[in-house]
């Protein structure tokens, strides 16, 4: 499947595309903290829910270099490009280049909201640490 088929089926269904209770949730300061130990915390449960996608020529003049614009995109928000990045063993936008990505099941969007449940007092005490 390419990245443009599944963004096209996300597009078309919405129950596959981030609600606006998680984006509200990401807007007010409790997201995934970048480089955050959350992440290796729960690297078997994220890493059991990844796909991988193909980007095609014409959507990777837009995508190279913009893991924010593929998070916005799967997930209609940009909260999420930090765990794109880290998924594909990159660290910085600069490395956003191959057109074989993995990337967060959208349709498991459930399992992130659940790690932001459980992580929510962790992530509120420790905002200044975790950079949230």
């Amino acid at each position: 499947m390419t990245i443009n088929d599944f963004i096209q089926d996300q597009l078309s269904n919405e129950e596959f595309l981030i609600d606006n209770t998680i984006v509200y949730s990401i807007k007010n300061d409790i997201s995934l903290p970048n480089g955050s130990v959350l992440f290796r915390k729960y690297k078997s449960l994220i890493d059991s829910n990844l796909i991988e996608v193909e980007i095609d020529d014409k959507l990777m003049t837009k995508f190279k270099y913009n893991p924010k614009l593929v998070s916005k995109k799967l997930y209609g928000t940009t909260s999420l490009w930090y765990l794109i990045l880290w998924v594909n063993k990159m660290v910085s936008p600069q490395e956003f280049t191959k057109k074989k990505i993995k990337v967060f099941n959208p349709n498991k969007i459930d399992v992130l909201r659940n790690i932001l449940s459980e992580e929510e007092e962790y992530l509120e005490l420790n905002k200044y640490e975790t950079g949230v």
